[in-house]
């Protein structure tokens, strides 16, 4: 019998809401909600800025997760190994086509 393997990714999209505060702000914020929950920022991937989308991507189940981010229309990527952490990588995208990526980290196998 053949068996197939799927790992469950989770994967979400959400607009920037910048009504009276910076878009800078909002990032470092929705960084925040994920600290309250256990999360550990790891590193920033790309230039920091104003962004205009937000999503998210993180799994128990898989080997590994990729961030992606584009600096001067550039992409860029690096992969991360899912041993002792799990990871949650944030990615969020510029009104000019750039994105910068916030990766966090919780320990313990996934």
């Amino acid at each position: 019998m053949l068996a197939i393997f799927m790992p469950l990714l989770m994967v979400s999209c959400s607009r920037s809401n910048s009504n009276n505060k910076s878009a800078t702000s909002d990032w470092k914020m929705e960084v925040q909600k994920w600290e309250q929950e256990g999360w550990q920022q790891e590193e920033i991937l790309g230039a920091e800025g104003d962004f205009a989308l937000t999503s998210f991507m993180k799994s128990d189940t898989a080997r590994s997760l990729t961030a992606f981010w584009v600096t001067k229309g550039v992409q860029a990527q690096k992969q991360y190994v899912q041993n002792e952490k799990k990871y949650l990588i944030l990615t969020f995208s510029k009104a000019d086509g750039d994105s910068f990526a916030v990766v966090l980290f919780k320990t313990g196998r996934p």
